[in-house]
This record gives C-alpha cells, sequence and structure tokens, in this order.
C-alpha cells in the first residue's frame, strides 16, 4: 500500500502550496471542540424531547419547568392529583445512566415534625419497592420538601417510565393526604 499524498489547499496568493501541520492540527482541534460542544449542549434537549415522547406516548401531558425538568400531573383513582417530576437528563453512576422521578408529599417550614423522620425511613426498609423518601431544601423560608424519589434507567421504556410515574404519585399523595386534608401537590 502506498501512503496517499497530502490534500493540496490552494491558495490564490501562493499557488500550489500545502497548509503547515500546525495549522491542520489546530484546526482539527477546533472542529472537535465545536462538535464536542454542540453535542454536550444538545444532549439535555435530546435526552428530554425523547423521555417527553415516551411519556405522551402512555397519556401523559408534559410541561418544562423553568429548570428544564419533566412535569406532569397524575389523575389518581382517589379522585385527588398528584405532581411528578423528572429530571432533565440522567446521572451516571459509574456504566447506570439514572433518571430521577420524584413528587412532593409535604413542605414544613423549619423541618419535619419529631419522629416522622425515623417512620419515614421504616417505611422505605419495609415497603418500598422502586424508590425512598428524601428531603429538599432547606428553602430560603427555612421550610423543607419531602419526596418520594424513584431512580430509573435513564433509557428506560415508555410502559416502565408510566409504571414509575404512577408509583411515585400514588405513594406522595397517600402520605400528603395522610398529613393533610389538602391537594396542594
Amino acid at each position: 500500500m502506498t501512503a496517499r499524498p497530502a490534500p493540496t489547499i490552494v491558495n490564490p496568493m501562493r499557488p500550489n502550496r500545502k497548509a503547515p501541520m500546525g495549522i491542520k492540527i489546530i484546526a482539527a482541534w477546533a472542529l472537535l471542540g465545536a462538535a464536542a460542544l454542540a453535542y454536550s449542549c444538545g444532549a439535555p434537549d435530546q435526552a428530554r424531547g425523547s423521555t417527553a415522547r415516551r411519556l405522551r406516548s402512555v397519556g401523559f401531558d408534559v410541561s418544562v419547568d423553568g429548570n428544564g425538568d419533566l412535569k406532569t400531573a397524575v389523575a389518581l383513582e382517589n379522585g385527588r392529583s398528584q405532581k411528578v417530576s423528572l429530571s432533565s437528563s440522567g446521572q451516571k453512576v459509574g456504566a447506570w445512566d439514572v433518571r430521577e422521578v420524584w413528587s412532593v408529599a409535604g413542605a414544613f417550614p423549619g423541618g419535619l415534625p419529631d419522629g416522622l423522620s425515623a417512620r419515614l425511613m421504616a417505611d422505605s426498609w419495609s415497603s418500598r419497592v422502586l424508590g425512598s423518601w428524601a428531603l429538599a431544601g432547606p428553602g430560603s423560608d427555612g421550610s423543607v420538601l419531602l419526596l418520594y424519589l424513584v431512580r430509573i434507567d435513564a433509557r428506560a421504556s415508555a410502559r416502565i417510565l408510566r409504571d414509575a410515574v404512577h408509583e411515585t404519585a400514588s405513594t406522595a399523595d397517600a402520605l400528603e393526604s395522610v398529613l393533610g386534608d389538602s391537594d396542594e401537590f
């Protein structure tokens, strides 16, 4: 095999002169950097769009919040509804790409009531298969949000997404209804 000659760059000021190797390397790095930037900027949007399409295919209305996370509302059999959020992109954990699905069960100014965290940890251990209870906050007002959080494969099928959203919504709403009469979340 013979090596191909380097392509000739025609410069009207210097006909038949090849570009120096340094310029070729700089151009290659610039193109590689631009491609990586375009990919990294578009990846969350592509993942979000793909997940939104899968959710819509199983009957959910989906919107995007200010953080880029997906939002949907689930009508429950008990006549109540529950808002559910899905992370806009997966989180890498080793070889895994994990998506978070969560729903708020309550907001507590100043922290959880005495004994509730121990009961929630016991509930997570004994009754929860897909998810567990989590706290978010404190917010600027000092309140914490109690969430039910499920983590699934970021590439989960529409059926698995549907099941995770329903599990999240029904579990968070069950505790919300026990904590108070409101259907706020």
